[in-house]
């Protein structure tokens, strides 16, 4: 298992600054409680760049990328401005969800199709144009921050578990923390 450096060195962090700079972004200070992650406002959202080593470069983690993509300082810049979420192919489409064994439920619009998946988990929504193969849908997680609790059984919720509170991955972060503080 890998580790993360324990500092940053100043000429990499300079010349991540310098990048930014130029394509009119500010880096903010040290996230708390870390060494190597710093934060930035870009796009009206709260950006997390980490220094991964020397050879590795930085991993930058905001909306849509929450798991952090690895990026040479020159393309940090280009990962922040890219779009969140999945683009819809132009002009009319068919919606419908799919079961996991293969069969085909045809919906009226996008927002059924939605609807739907979200009731039913194991269900899966999913688009074509007309004539065409069908190809996965994964709706953005919409936040819902206003009724996420700031902690969970006395653990605190991070915060891009709070933003999709009602989504499978903060389902799963609940169970990992019902799962440690069982006995």
């Amino acid at each position: 298992m890998g580790q993360l450096p324990r500092t940053i060195p100043a000429s990499f962090l300079q010349e991540l600054r310098d990048i930014l700079d130029a394509a009119g972004i500010t880096l903010g200070p040290l996230a708390e409680g870390r060494r190597v992650t710093h934060t930035a406002e870009h796009r009206g959202a709260t950006w997390e760049i980490t220094f991964m080593g020397r050879h590795y470069g930085w991993a930058v983690r905001g909306p849509g990328m929450e798991h952090g993509v690895g990026a040479l300082p020159e393309d940090v810049p280009e990962v922040m401005n890219r779009e969140a979420g999945p683009q819809l192919p132009d002009g009319p489409l068919d919606w419908a969800v799919r079961h996991p064994d293969g069969r085909v439920w045809t919906c009226e619009d996008q927002t059924t199709a939605e609807e739907t998946t979200a009731e039913t988990p194991h269900m899966t929504a999913v688009y074509r144009v007309p004539g065409g193969d069908w190809t996965e849908w994964r709706a953005p997680v919409k936040a819902s921050t206003a009724r996420a609790p700031r902690t969970y059984a006395g653990v605190p919720v991070p915060a891009d578990v709070r933003e999709a509170w009602d989504a499978v991955p903060a389902r799963w972060w609940r169970l990992g923390v019902r799962s440690a503080l069982a006995r």
